[in-house]
């Protein structure tokens, strides 16, 4: 029986389940044998191209009539000797650590010859280490799972001889703990608690994540913790932090007889969700100590019920000396959220943002809200037609961000509700560059028409949207895709001056960003591999502003304005539409101190006509021309609500 035929026989139970892609299956004589790929086997564990163990007991679980046995096989990788191993190597030996318990722990899982050469071959050593903690875990919670363990622990610590969080959890081969000598990667127990005689290990899962690689991460922290109290993982030291001593106090003392793993989650995938029961006897029906420890182990599910307190205004009100300017901007966003019926509109926060829930980021359902509502559905519209990429968003998803400091939502709340009003453009264009006499029609913009009397009129864009022109051929870049994957201006203004010329006024928004100033020794060489095989040449074809490339231009913000003055320089060189020279603004709030010296360090870089041409503003200083314009009267009270007061 291949994958898709075990696959529709899900489906025949339940139509949403599906198989992951990257892992092989099939069932033969009762014997399901799941073939990893090398992406699973150097994969975070909680992966679905990992997560073996999840989907072999949920298999089990679902389909008992035609599975018995499971076996796990693959193709065994080899790593280059080396001085320290490399985190694919490490995630390699994770995968082999938790494949050796799980073929030891049930009587019916099996693996190849290969895998239990590699297995022994790896865990070979006498003694192995576990590490202990040298500081105490981050204070400042920024995603809403480290706050909800926070609130899970003050909520229950009362309850627990020790109630604690973000446990490390690595195994090493030598005492010292040293980075060379970690066999696995880093890891951290979400939460632990000791309660009487029993060690509880939770992991925690918001709404958010219902992967099956809950299963494989627990099973892993509950068997690493199983062998440190049977004397095959051993503590080397002592420690002050996350409450570590009075884990190896209980360890010493030989008080704990039983562990429990408690999967914490209000809800589960689907395949566990549905067959909880089967799944946990499943799991429970194993051996997971020796038959002469006293101790035993054992799994459960419970519910952190996230609703009941959601860490969604958890540190509003406990304001922190020195804050940086994003962190006053989160706390502005999240007290207008807070405030139900305000400025949001009843939106709740607590939503996805690359993987994981933040507080400051609008649930899926609410992300309009994070629009001003004056432009909401004709920006989508108009991004739509324009096949214009929003930021941040899934694939084959094209909606606004939740995420309440993103520049692409503050970029468009202020200015796209005047983007067909010429006059209102030309108004803030002066405020920075006073010889412009005109705006020009968007070059780019699908035109728009509306009927008025039953006449068809058009509607010209006089402000274009995250603007892209022919980036594959003038900048060498993969594609041109508007606002994705390749130089792309927030913001353009096709203008004419006093003296008949034609001028492209680039515009980039910055609103919270602030850079690091060391990237990396790798990512620094690959991006100035990009530079010379795309960009350095094109500096001698043209009388470039451009002087750092070879100083200061392979960091962002530095990178990314330098790729945008180069665009401009490109377009007007080899005239795909006519231009006589560009203007280049950033807008950034003035107290985004950081923002704006890189902004500044960047002019002090370009030639003197480059520097002529360069301009930073205030977004409140931008707008002000329309301050008395009773036409976009809503419009400036929401921003000085939401972004300027």
């Amino acid at each position: 029986m291949n994958k898709e035929q075990i696959e529709k026989m899900l489906q025949e139970k339940s139509k949403n389940l599906r198989l992951p892609s990257r892992m092989g299956f099939f069932i033969e004589d009762k014997v399901l044998t799941i073939t990893m790929e090398k992406e699973g086997l150097i994969a975070n564990m909680q992966t679905d191209a990992s997560a073996f163990e999840g989907w072999a007991i949920c298999l089990k679980a679902w389909l008992p009539e035609y599975i018995s046995a499971v076996k796990i096989g693959g193709d065994v990788l080899s790593f280059q000797k080396g001085e320290k191993k490399t985190i694919e190597e490490r995630h390699y030996n994770r995968f082999l650590y938790r494949l050796g318990k799980f073929k030891d722990i049930y009587s019916w899982a099996s693996t190849t010859d290969n895998f239990e050469k590699e297995i022994d071959e790896t865990f070979k050593t006498d003694l192995l280490y576990i590490n202990v903690p040298r500081q105490d875990a981050s204070k400042g919670a920024t995603h809403c799972e480290a706050q909800l363990e926070r609130a899970f622990r003050e909520k229950n610590e009362s309850s627990y001889c020790a109630l604690d969080h973000q446990l490390p959890v690595r195994i090493f081969s030598s005492k010292e703990t040293k980075e060379a000598d970690a066999i696995t990667p880093g890891g951290f127990i979400d939460i632990w608690g000791i309660k009487d005689d029993c060690l509880k290990i939770f992991e925690l899962k918001l709404p958010v994540n219902k992967e099956i690689g809950i299963i494989s991460e627990l099973m892993f922290y509950v068997n690493v913790m199983t062998d440190i109290f049977q004397h095959e993982i051993t503590i080397p030291r002592e420690s002050k932090y996350r409450s570590f001593n009075k884990l190896k106090e209980f360890y010493e003392k030989n008080w704990c007889k039983s562990i429990e793993g408690v999967f914490l989650a209000d809800y589960f995938h689907p395949m566990i969700e549905n067959k909880k029961e089967e799944v946990l006897q499943i799991i429970n029906d194993g051996e997971f100590v020796r038959k002469t420890s006293q101790v035993r182990v054992f799994f459960s599910f419970d519910k952190p019920n996230v609703n009941d307190y959601c860490p969604t205004y958890l540190e509003i009100d406990k304001p922190k000396k020195n804050m940086t300017y994003k962190e006053c901007q989160k706390r502005r966003q999240l007290k207008l959220l807070k405030n139900a019926d305000g400025i949001f509109e009843n939106a709740k926060g607590c939503g996805k943002f690359d993987n994981n829930m933040y507080p400051y980021v609008l649930q899926e359902q609410d992300s309009q809200k994070n629009l001003f509502k004056g432009i909401r559905g004709s920006v989508e519209k108009y991004f739509d037609d324009n096949a214009i990429a929003w930021w941040n968003t899934k694939k084959g998803q094209n909606m606004p961000t939740g995420h309440l400091l993103s520049s692409q939502i503050h970029c468009l709340n202020h200015l796209f509700k005047l983007r067909t009003d010429p006059e209102a453009v030309l108004s803030i264009i002066k405020k920075q560059c006073p010889n412009i006499e005109k705006v020009l029609p968007s070059p780019i913009d699908q035109h728009e028409y509306v009927f008025v009397e039953n006449e068809k009129k058009r509607i010209d864009s006089y402000i274009t949207f995250e603007f892209t022109y022919n980036n594959v051929d003038l900048l060498k870049e993969r594609t041109c895709k508007r606002g994705k994957d390749c130089t792309s201006i927030d913001a353009l203004v096709y203008a004419e001056d006093r003296e008949g010329k034609q001028v492209l006024i680039a515009i980039e928004w910055k609103y919270t960003e602030t850079y690091a100033k060391n990237i990396g020794k790798e990512k620094y060489k690959k991006v100035v591999y990009v530079v010379k095989k795309r960009y350095l040449d094109k500096l001698a074809t043209n009388n470039s502003h451009l002087t750092g490339w070879e100083k200061s231009y392979y960091l962002d913000p530095f990178y990314e304005l330098a790729r945008q003055s180069l665009l401009m320089e490109q377009i007007i060189s080899k005239e795909p539409f006519p231009a006589d020279y560009y203007q280049h603004i950033v807008v950034c709030p003035t107290d985004n101190k950081e923002m704006r010296a890189d902004a500044s360090a960047f002019k002090e870089s370009l030639s003197a006509c480059g520097k002529e041409f360069f301009h930073i503003i205030d977004p409140q200083e931008l707008l002000a021309p329309l301050r008395d314009n009773k036409k976009y009267e809503d419009l400036i009270t929401y921003l000085e609500t939401r972004y300027w007061k």
